[in-house]
Order: structure tokens, then sequence, then C-alpha cells
């Protein structure tokens, strides 16, 4: 059973289309490696796939991403006719998609929510394991561009891709000591503020 920190041994994952995908083999080539466990009947694994999909296509040069149902009750064909099950004009992930015939299953990092996204660093560690859906691009943005990163520096997030979001500084001004001095001195008080000193 894995934990963020780990380092994940390597494996392999056979596609819908047959072709096997060994992690060492792609890490050798990109830079992070995205595990996604989804199934077909998951309203919010349908919801986070464009997010990924229009990320990916941006990043696929650096990363590598699988898609993996695992599910019992979902097989190779119940994965192929996805887009036909949302019935809307959906395409098939661009990243590559694995059924349940692989011995690498959600249950191996104690989680039984979908979807779960388990990202594994140049290193081969697990530095996240998200049990949520990712409901805007800006998040799988922050995360590839982080991990993706020429001067890259490891960082484990145990409390989810919230640890590795770039949040944004204030712009804020400091007020002027004439501003500050007409806000505190009212009512009769007069306080001195000399920022200048402390």
């Amino acid at each position: 059973v894995y934990k963020v920190g780990d380092v994940i041994h390597d494996f392999e994952i056979t596609d819908i289309d047959g072709k096997t995908h060994k992690l060492s083999d792609m890490l050798k080539e990109k830079d992070m490696v995205m595990l996604n466990f989804w199934y077909r009947d998951c309203s919010n694994c349908a919801l986070e796939f464009p997010y990924i999909n229009t990320v990916y296509a941006d990043y696929k040069d650096s990363i590598e991403i699988l898609a993996i149902n695992d599910y019992p009750s979902d097989t190779a064909d119940t994965v192929r006719a996805y887009p036909e099950f949302l019935g809307e004009d959906v395409q098939m992930p661009l990243f590559k998609v694995g059924n349940g015939e692989n011995d690498l299953t959600l249950s191996r990092f104690e989680s039984e929510g979908y979807p779960t996204s388990v990202v594994i660093d140049r290193y081969g560690v697990i530095c996240l394991i998200e049990i949520v859906s990712l409901d805007s691009e800006k998040k799988f943005t922050n995360l590839f561009e982080r991990l993706t990163a020429e001067n890259y520096e490891q960082k484990l997030c145990p409390n989810g891709v919230d640890d590795i979001i770039v949040k944004a500084k204030p712009s804020e001004q400091m007020p002027s000591k004439e501003d500050i001095d007409a806000a505190v001195n009212q009512n009769g008080v007069t306080v001195t503020y000399r920022p200048e000193e402390n």
C-alpha cells in the first residue's frame, strides 16, 4: 500500500488498445506520470476529464497520464464505449486509458474514492494523492507546471493539490501616515503613528 512520499515500484499498465506502458520507460522521457483512477458511472470523473484533456494537450511532451478504470463491472468494451454512454459529443481522452486488467489498482493507494489522481515525480516518488475531482484547468496547470519545471524541487503534498497551487500575493499598498492618522484619530482621541520608529 502506497502513501505520499513513497517510491513506487516499477509497474506496467496495458491500455484499451493493448499497448503496454512501463513506469520506468515513461520516466526516461517524461518529467512526471499521473495515474487517474475512474469508472464509467462516476459523474465527478466525467467533470474532470475535460480539464485534464485541455491541460494535457499543452504538457504532453513533458508528462504522461494513465486513466485507469479498475472498477469491477467495467470492461475494456465499456471503457471504449464511454463517449456513447455520456450521450454527448465526447471524445476519449487524449491520454492513455487502461481498464482493470492490471495489478495496479486504486486499493494500493488506500483509497476507495473516485476519481483519485496519483502523481509520480521524475524520481519515482509519489508526491500527491488527490481523492477528489479537480474542478478547474488552473489546478492541473499549476500542478504540471511545478512538476515539469527545469529547477524542479521535490515537494510532497500530503494535503492534496492545494499544497502546490501558486497563490497570488496581495497587491495592496501600505496607506500613508496621514491616512492612518485620519483613520485612527477619531472621536477626540489622538494617537501618533510613527512607522519609521517601528
